[in-house]
């Protein structure tokens, strides 16, 4: 059966094609690279230029983990730390990230207003033969490395002690017009004066610890020393360069060769043990944050002092209330006392004594009147004055505030036995006895530090349990005063 084109084109479905809209086309986006984070390198010569370059090329031209490197990310948030690794020193200090070299510094976060300020001060101060050092007569020899730390350091110890003036400037007066008039406004206002004074002052004992650690440990101090290293490093390179020289004799040259290596060694290891330029520069960065602290904890105690004062000023008042309420009590007894006697003659129901005998009302209300008046003058001696209860005045309170808690009393003991008491800070104490901070921190008693007995250059700290001293050749300073007969 022969099928014609007709019948072909009446079987076939109809197909109708339909014309494509060029705009109607969804194409696939290519995935654009992850964009690349930017920072600021400032060489030796103070010359500065911008990267544009991922954390791979960091990682790979400084050599350092992506842990460490994590810990600079501004997205994410980490406590201060100052890591030393082999080529690099990592720094995260508030809002100064940094990546310090033998040779440059990396910086992140350029465009911030608080980074600004470090960016000038290292192009200013990390040239070693500039005119800023020709004027001043003077010619910083530090290593690069600690050039650029000291900047860091003093950027951040200026940041917070900025951070604490601004907030004395505004505590004193928000704390005085609370202590003359307690309002809803000035309690939200000081409420927010102390939470950011309790955040400030987790910052500044982050930075202090960070410190105080690097301080305790010499191998950590001395991973801080990239120019040594790699002096050390290029030297062994052109010691094992040099051809060797052999004597005639095997003993001999045995000798020589082994002496020479244990003499290299100890060469070696007195330098790599020299971090006493690294700890002169950490203490005084230190004591500078320490005083911070000081300072706001003068702060926190003033908050306190005044605290107490306004809950003194609450008690008061709620005592006279108190008073008020006991004294109305009072008296409503002996009205209802008179009332009762009221109501028994006021009753009517018949009384034989009542009649002829009209004097005995006057006696009745007369009695009452003098019970009722002793018990409440009586009610009234048995209360307490309400002046009596406050302790103290408010320039009495307040004033605790302002003395400074640094102060503490030692006794002075000399060869003789005569004891003088001192009232000196830790820094009168350290230049007296010259011993560092970290060795007079566990005289504190205020800080749970272990038993210990350590000897320095020109002195004896001794901590045993409620003991705590420091012994010279000529005298012995105790910080109590229960142990100073038996040293007399």
């Amino acid at each position: 059966m022969r099928v014609t084109k007709s019948e072909e084109s009446e079987m076939s479905p109809e197909v109708e094609l339909i014309p494509v809209d060029p705009s109607a086309v969804v194409t696939a986006k290519r995935k654009t690279p992850q964009s690349s984070r930017s920072w600021i390198s400032i060489n030796a010569t103070g010359q500065k230029t911008v990267l544009e370059v991922d954390k791979y090329a960091i990682m790979h031209r400084v050599q350092i983990h992506a842990r460490d490197l994590r810990i600079l990310d501004p997205n994410l948030y980490y406590p201060s730390a100052i890591l030393g690794r082999e080529r690099a020193i990592v720094l995260n200090l508030e809002h100064i990230k940094a990546i310090i070299t033998a040779e440059e510094v990396l910086l992140r976060d350029s465009s911030d207003e608080n980074v600004i300020p470090v960016l000038e001060e290292l192009q200013r101060r990390l040239p070693v033969g500039n005119e800023a050092h020709h004027e001043a007569g003077e010619e910083d020899e530090s290593p690069f490395e600690f050039r650029a730390l000291e900047v860091a350091l003093e950027a951040i110890c200026s940041f917070l002690a900025a951070k604490t003036t601004e907030l004395e400037t505004s505590a004193h007066p928000a704390l005085d017009e609370l202590t003359s008039e307690v309002s809803g406004l000035n309690l939200e206002r000081v409420r927010k004066l102390k939470s950011v004074m309790t955040r400030l002052i987790a910052r500044v004992i982050k930075v202090k610890d960070e410190l105080e650690q690097l301080l305790d440990d010499d191998d950590d101090m001395a991973d801080l020393y990239l120019t040594r290293k790699l002096a050390g490093v290029s030297s062994s390179i052109s010691v094992s360069d040099e051809p060797l020289w052999y004597p005639s004799s095997p003993t001999i040259g045995s000798k020589i060769s082994r002496a020479s290596r244990m003499s290299l060694a100890t060469v070696r290891g007195d330098e790599e043990n020299d971090v006493e330029e690294l700890e002169m520069l950490l203490e005084a960065y230190f004591m500078q944050i320490d005083n911070t602290l000081n300072k706001l904890t003068a702060v926190r105690e003033y908050i306190d002092d005044t605290e107490d004062y306004i809950n003194i000023q609450l008690d008061n008042h709620r005592n006279q209330l108190i008073q008020l309420e006991l004294i109305l009590s009072s008296g409503t007894v002996c009205i209802s006392m008179y009332s009762m006697v009221a109501g028994i003659f006021g009753m009517n129901i018949p009384y034989t004594w009542n009649d002829d005998h009209g004097y005995i009302f006057k006696w009745v209300v007369t009695l009452t009147g003098a019970f009722c008046a002793g018990d409440s003058l009586n009610q009234t001696k048995m209360l307490p004055d309400v002046d009596d209860m406050v302790p103290m005045d408010q320039s009495e309170v307040v004033s605790r505030a302002k003395r400074s808690s640094l102060m503490e009393s030692w006794i002075r003991v000399n060869a003789t036995g005569q004891y003088t008491v001192l009232e000196l800070d830790k820094y009168a104490i350290m230049r007296r006895v010259q011993i560092h901070g970290r060795d007079l921190r566990i005289l504190d008693p205020n800080i749970s530090s272990p038993s210990s007995i350590l000897s320095r250059e020109k002195a004896i700290v001794l901590n045993l349990e409620h003991i705590k001293v420091i012994i010279t050749a000529k005298e012995v300073s105790l910080l109590s005063i229960f142990f100073l007969f038996g040293f007399c």
